[in-house]
């Protein structure tokens, strides 16, 4: 009967987070490593990617905010009889 079931099941591997600081030590490790790697593409002055992408989703959010900015400047110029643009004359950069 013990021939039936396949070696893979008799032998099951213990899962990591049974063993101890296998798991997290790695994730510690890798995470070390990673920073490490970031660290040195910033002292050499390289624009490391994840940053780059950040900045320019970060700048297509600001200008979809100007622009909605606009739009209820001109909602609020026609239902308060007020020229448009009132927003700029306060000084606020839109």
């Amino acid at each position: 009967m013990m021939n039936d079931i396949p070696k893979t099941l008799l032998e099951q591997p213990k899962p990591l987070f049974f063993k101890k600081n296998v798991y997290s030590g790695r994730l510690y490790t890798n995470g070390k490593e990673n920073r490490k790697n970031q660290l040195e593409l910033m002292k050499e002055g390289e624009i490391i990617e994840s940053v780059l992408r950040h900045s320019w989703s970060l700048l297509d959010e600001v200008t979809y905010l100007k622009a909605l900015v606009r739009v209820l400047e001109g909602d609020l110029a026609k239902t308060e009889k007020r020229p448009a643009g009132f927003l700029s004359k306060l000084g606020v950069d839109v």
